[in-house]
Formats: structure tokens, C-alpha cells, sequence
């Protein structure tokens, strides 16, 4: 690798497919080879996306943690910073930025520390503390602190006014090319097939982890609401599916609500689904599964958390509802799928949305601008 390139260390904890996760992937894969060594430190086993990586640009290191305040590979990360000799470590969550701090202060070398937030409210009292007496520490010893929306960013300098004068909204953005709804249209009716779901219902999707933040139960019992001739699809697993199948069969839902597990490939799904859907109740920002569903064209009716108003505007992309009401989240189903021309026209906005603004390229060249000023400024 040449040495008048930037060298970054990007740090998350682990390769699971989840948004933040999803985003650093995309984020690495695209960054200018000319300009950028990249270098991808990972400290948990889930490395759903390894074969996702461009593993010819990216030189990926994977040192697991035996339990959660295991620190062994903090040794790891310094001798990556130190032999490799790095300009910049870029950390995605909060743990990874303190896996970062200690190994920065082990290193050789001392490289400018950049973190990523993914958070707006924490979802329990325990994860503000840590915020509050440890995280807001770190957070200081940064030379930028990068946040996906503009209300998540009003938020946390809110929170913590030293952050005005490091933060950097950049918006999460999804490869457009990719989630295109143009070469899966003639999938929608057999992919229905497959899951005895007739060509002429409503399917309403959900991509989501089943951990109780993200309000499953509650979309559940909104679900059971709505008209009988619709579907919900559930795309995802976790600690929290057996608590949902359960609901589910106790509101004698089991025909009209499917359990997919995790899907590698979420294209079809919603190329077959009229409706996207988010009940989440905490910790959700900027979605990128929001972002993927208003790709393939697909509107989303989500709740009113963290800085999905950015995307979501009612009655022309989706609809925006309270968190934890699930007659509220009912009624709005209710009345966006009984009204299919505005199905269809929300989901021309929602494409037209997603190539102008929130797309991968314009994620990737605001980054890489960023860390190149950051650059600049270390070589003054």
C-alpha cells in the first residue's frame, strides 16, 4: 500500500446485518482506493457480511472478545495502528470508539479519532449512564463526531454543547442501482405464490430485528386491526421472536403474518410488499431499512423517533405516527392501503427521493471529503 495515501482504521464491532453494520460495509467497499489504505477492525464473531467485503481493497482484522469487558483486543488494535502506521481511526458505536481510545493510548503512533453514532435516545437508563459518565469523555478526545440526521445531531448537542463545534451530519444512504424495483417486478406475484399470499391483497413488510425496542408487539396488535384480506411479512430474528409468535398465535394471526427469519437478500421481499413498516419505540435514527424499502419504491409508515421525519413526510413518502400506539399505527395502515393511487404514487416519491438524496454515492464522497479535511488539517 502506498504510503501518501490516508491511512484509516475503521473499528465496528461487528459485521451482523444490521443498519450500522450494513452502512460501514458500504461505506469501506467504496471508498477511493487512489485517495484511502483501508483497514477493517472487527471484536465480535457475527460476520454475517464478511463475503460482502471487497477484501482487494480492504484489509480486514478480527480479534473476538470472549465477554463483554474483555479487553485483549485492545492490544490488537494498537499494533495495527502502529505497524500500519494510521492516520485516522473511524469508530461506528460508542463501544468501538473505547476499544479505539485504549488502543490509541497503547499505540506507537497516535492517529486522529473520529466516532460515528448511530443512537439518538438510548433505549434503557443503564446506556445513558454510560453515555453520561464515560462516553461523553471520549467523545471530547475527537476530532469530529459524525451523525446521520440533522435531528439526531440537535439532539445530542442538545445533550452536550461541546459537540456544536465537532459535529458532521452526513445521511445514511443505500446503493440506489442496487435496491432498483425495476428488475424484480415481475417477482412480486411469485414470490407471493410462495407464501400462499394472493396476487391481489395488501402485504405490509417489516425489517426489523426482535428486540422489544423495535415495537413488534405493538405492530402486531395494529395488525390485528386492519382488514382481513392483508399480510404482514417479518423479516428478521432475535431474542424476542418467541415472545412475537406467541402474540401471534394468541391473536390468531398465524395465516396472515409470516415469520421469514433473516433473508440475505431483502429485494424480493419488498418488491412483493404494498406497505414498509417501522413501530420502533427507542434508539432508531436515520433507518436504513427505511431507506431500502423507499428504494424499491415501497412507502413506509414508521414512528416519529430519531430523524425518520428527514425521509418520511406524510401523505408524499409514508406516514408518521406516536410510538407505543398501536390503534394510532392501526388506523394509518388502515387508511394509506385502502387508498392504492396514493400507494402508488408515494412510492414514485419515494425512489425519486432516494436517488436524489439519500443515496450511497453521496454518503461515500461526503465521508470522504470529511476524512480528508481531517487529513489536511493533521498535516498543517
Amino acid at each position: 500500500m502506498e504510503r501518501n495515501k490516508i491511512r484509516i482504521l475503521f473499528i465496528v464491532p461487528s459485521l451482523r446485518r444490521a443498519g450500522a453494520e450494513v452502512q460501514v460495509v458500504d461505506l469501506v467497499n467504496s471508498l477511493s482506493p487512489k485517495k484511502i489504505n483501508t483497514y477493517l477492525f472487527t471484536f465480535e464473531k457475527m460476520l454475517d457480511q464478511y463475503d460482502r467485503l471487497d477484501h482487494n481493497k480492504i484489509k480486514f482484522f478480527n480479534k473476538q472478545r470472549n465477554y463483554k469487558l474483555d479487553f485483549s483486543m485492545v492490544k490488537t488494535i494498537a499494533n495495527i495502528i502502529s505497524k500500519e502506521k494510521i492516520d485516522i481511526v473511524h469508530c461506528t458505536l460508542q463501544i468501538s470508539l473505547l476499544m479505539a481510545w485504549l488502543g490509541i493510548r497503547l499505540a506507537k503512533t497516535k492517529p486522529v479519532l473520529i466516532a460515528a453514532i448511530h443512537t439518538t435516545i438510548n433505549k434503557s437508563l443503564k446506556e445513558e449512564y454510560y453515555d453520561r459518565i464515560l462516553y461523553q469523555w471520549l467523545l471530547r478526545r475527537c476530532s469530529r463526531v459524525i451523525f446521520v440526521c440533522k435531528s439526531q445531531a440537535k439532539y445530542w448537542e442538545t445533550k452536550y454543547s461541546f459537540l456544536s463545534k465537532k459535529s458532521v451530519v452526513i445521511y445514511n444512504g443505500v446503493d440506489a442501482a442496487h435496491f432498483d424495483p425495476v428488475p424484480f417486478r415481475g417477482q412480486r406475484k411469485e414470490f407471493r405464490e410462495t407464501l400462499s399470499i394472493p396476487d391481489d391483497t395488501t402485504v405490509i413488510t417489516c425489517i426489523a430485528g426482535f428486540r422489544k425496542e423495535k415495537g413488534h408487539h405493538i405492530l402486531v396488535e395494529a395488525f390485528s386491526q386492519i382488514k382481513p384480506d392483508s399480510y404482514l411479512l417479518l423479516a428478521g430474528d432475535g431474542e424476542n421472536r418467541k415472545n412475537i409468535e406467541s402474540l401471534v398465535k394468541k391473536l390468531g394471526l398465524q395465516k396472515r403474518i409470516k415469520f421469514l427469519g433473516n433473508v440475505q437478500d431483502l429485494r424480493p421481499i419488498l418488491a412483493a410488499s404494498d406497505l414498509s413498516v417501522l413501530a420502533s419505540t427507542a434508539v432508531e435514527t436515520f433507518s436504513i431499512a427505511m431507506l431500502e424499502s423507499m428504494s424499491m419504491g415501497v412507502p413506509v409508515v414508521a414512528t416519529n423517533i430519531g430523524g425518520l421525519s428527514e425521509a418520511i413526510t406524510p401523505g408524499k413518502t409514508g406516514a408518521l405516527v406516536p410510538p407505543g400506539n398501536p390503534d394510532i399505527l392501526g388506523e394509518t395502515l388502515s387508511k394509506i392501503i385502502d387508498n392504492p393511487p396514493l400507494l402508488k404514487t408515494m412510492g414514485m416519491r419515494c425512489r425519486e427521493l432516494i436517488t436524489n438524496k439519500f443515496n450511497k454515492d453521496t454518503m461515500v464522497s461526503t465521508t470522504e471529503n470529511l476524512l480528508t479535511k481531517v487529513n489536511e488539517d493533521i498535516s498543517r
